[in-house]
């Protein structure tokens, strides 16, 4: 009669305290992930903000079908989504609440023209002292040279620009709110919210250990009914291989999940 392996009794066992190990890992990381210095952390998941601006050239004049890059780290720390403005200059996004950026490609410093218009001036910017406050605040460093910076009107939210310089206050929904918004088409990553539990990545991680559980004890009591009947351990052998293969996994999605981003 075939008797089961010692050795698979032994990686089933040490399939269980490891899978202990990485479900106490995930509750711990869950803790800490908003807490930790620095972190990235968004309120809920659920949560999403329509992101508006308008890009300005450094005259004033709406910058139509100009390319600029969004970024929200939320959908990862090196994650940037292209989005082109309208022909007024307008765009908008839709994202994970947090707070992002919209980022004009090759604009690093003042003296390069990058973002251009053949527009008329806005009436917002036709006084040229109203661009001249916003480019020499009080304290700011003046550069020497053109200064071609363009200027962004952005909206609600806390939208920054790179690349330009941001106005907060000149927003005006009924001009500068483009007529759709672009969905970014991804998830954000799992672990930068505040309600991480509610994820399905969270709850496979935490349950996974009680079905591990249970798949032990089933084969151990396969393996003991077998040896009293003096049986096939077969079944019993099956068994504790499908504990010791379901902890490698539970710790192989645990490495994956919470390296993403």
């Amino acid at each position: 009669m075939r008797r089961v392996s010692w050795t698979w009794l032994v990686l089933a066992i040490v399939a269980v305290l490891v899978s202990a190990a990485t479900f106490g890992a995930n509750r711990l990381f869950s803790e800490l992930s908003c807490w930790v210095e620095n972190s990235v952390c968004g309120e809920s998941s659920s949560s999403r903000t329509n992101y508006e601006g308008r890009l300005f050239d450094y005259r004033g004049r709406p910058a139509s079908r100009t390319e600029l890059e969004f970024g929200n780290a939320l959908y990862g720390d090196d994650f940037d989504h292209a989005v082109t403005t309208d022909d007024q200059g307008r765009f908008c996004v839709r994202a994970a609440t947090y707070g992002s950026d919209a980022a004009v490609p090759g604009q690093d410093h003042v003296s390069r023209r990058v973002v251009r218009s053949r527009a008329p001036v806005d009436p917002r910017f036709a006084d040229p002292e109203v661009l001249e406050d916003v480019r020499n605040p009080p304290g700011r460093v003046d550069h020497p040279g053109p200064n071609y910076f363009g200027f962004m009107v952005v909206g609600p939210g806390d939208l920054s620009a790179t690349g330009a310089y941001t106005i907060e206050g000149l927003w005006d929904r009924a001009v500068d709110s483009a007529s759709s918004c672009q969905d970014l088409g991804r998830v954000p990553i799992w672990h930068r919210f505040e309600d991480l539990e509610a994820s399905w990545q969270y709850k496979v991680l935490d349950n996974a250990l009680w079905v591990i559980l249970v798949l032990f004890l089933g084969a151990v009591a396969l393996w003991v009914a077998a040896r009293d009947a003096d049986a096939d351990d077969r079944p019993a052998t099956w068994a504790l291989r499908a504990v010791a293969a379901a902890g490698a996994l539970h710790v192989l999605l645990f490495v994956v999940l919470w390296s993403a981003g």
